[in-house]
Order: C-alpha cells, then sequence, then structure tokens
C-alpha cells in the first residue's frame, strides 16, 4: 500500500505526484506493483457496507472482481444456472459466424504490439482487409461494419487514415470503436465486427491479484 510521507502531506499537489493520487494513497486504495506501477483498487468496505449485494455477470468465476473479492477476504456465493448458460451459448453460436484472416493470424495485436509493428505488417494488415471488403464484405454497406484496433492504427494525423486503415478501403463511414466499449446499442444495426486485438490482462494487475484472474469455469 502506498502512504503519504509528511512532506507529501504538506504539499499534496507534487510535480511528480497529482492531487488524484494523494487522495487514493489517504483513502488506503493505492498499491504499488513491482518498481514502477501504481493501482487504485476499489475500498472493499463499499461492498461490505450493505446488507446484501447482488452482482449480474457471465462467467463471474473468472472475472476481476471475483479475485479483487478474494484478495480481500469478501465471502460470497456465486450463483450459476448452468441449462441457461448453455442456451446462451447455443443461441450465439447460432447466430454469430466466427471467421479468421489467415494472412494475418500469426501476427499480435495486443496494444504494444500493435504500436510496435513494423511498415510491411502494417501493409499485410491493411491489404487483408481490403481483400475483406472486396470479398465477404463485397455488397455491404460500410455502416453496418464494425472494427476494433488500436486507435494508432486506424487514424493518422488530422483524421486522415492509418496504418491499419490506409488501403482497406473500409475508412469511410466505417465504425471504429475502442475496445473498451462497454453498454451501448448505438451500433446494434451493424452486421459484421473486425476485431483486430489481443485483449489480456495487464501482468501488473493480475499480479496485483494473485495470479487467479481468468480461470474460466467449463460447463
Amino acid at each position: 500500500m502506498v502512504r503519504a510521507t509528511e512532506e507529501w502531506d504538506r504539499k499534496q499537489d507534487l510535480p511528480e505526484l497529482s492531487k488524484a493520487l494523494f487522495n487514493m494513497a489517504k483513502a488506503d486504495c493505492l498499491f504499488s506493483v513491482g518498481d514502477n506501477v501504481l493501482l487504485w483498487e476499489l475500498p472493499p468496505v463499499l461492498l461490505m457496507a450493505v446488507g446484501s449485494l447482488t452482482v449480474y455477470t457471465f462467467l463471474a468465476e473468472g472475472s476481476l472482481m471475483a479475485s479483487f473479492m478474494r484478495r480481500n477476504g469478501i465471502v460470497f456465493d456465486l450463483d450459476r444456472d448452468p441449462a441457461s448458460e448453455r442456451r446462451f451459448r447455443d443461441q450465439a453460436r447460432s447466430l454469430i459466424d466466427v471467421r479468421g484472416m489467415p494472412s494475418i493470424n500469426k501476427l499480435r495485436f495486443s496494444y504494444s504490439a500493435q504500436n510496435a509493428m513494423t511498415k510491411a505488417d502494417h501493409s499485410r494488415v491493411s491489404a487483408a482487409l481490403k481483400r475483406l471488403r472486396e470479398r465477404d464484405l463485397k455488397g455491404t454497406d460500410r455502416n453496418n461494419v464494425m472494427i476494433t484496433s488500436a486507435k494508432s492504427m486506424w487514424f493518422g494525423r488530422n483524421g486522415k487514415p492509418g496504418p491499419f486503415s490506409s488501403q482497406s478501403r473500409l475508412f469511410q463511414d466505417t465504425n471504429w470503436l475502442p475496445n473498451t466499449t462497454r453498454g451501448t446499442n448505438d451500433y446494434r444495426h451493424c452486421s459484421h465486427l473486425i476485431y483486430l486485438y489481443d485483449q489480456n490482462i495487464n501482468p501488473s494487475i493480475a499480479q496485483f491479484l494473485g495470479g487467479r484472474v481468468g480461470k474460466l469455469v467449463e460447463i
């Protein structure tokens, strides 16, 4: 846990340490992981201050919240409905057609890996998207297509196409979304999603939570 020194307590807002970090430290919810990573943790008392709290989510066993509660000794019951989960999975399989992109399947698409790609990698991705546009997406209104990637890969300077989109024929009118987008129906009309992202938990967060994140329960 990171605690405020007397000097930090006197000055509070330092060039190296913001007032926001000071407030987190004073609230006992700022932690250091390794030598140069600071993490804010939701104060556990917020979950324990009520008589009962129910969280509705999917695959809760492998969630960050479950690991957070275990780390802080918060006892909870995991109530599952395997039959309902199975129906959900079956319906998803019948409604969604998942396809790979063989020409770029071996490239890594984490945020850091995307920003470390070479110009040759950019060209491979852009060419793969162009083929997708000319074949699988032929005749599809681009407004019905969503795409997710690192923002710097899709947008260049002054709103111009970025490394992935420059030759893709998908830049105009396509709906680019950050991979962290949650809880919106604004794009429910879309029929296709191009997902250029390897979503993995931050190693520092996994270390902080004891490396027990992401253990999925098979049905």
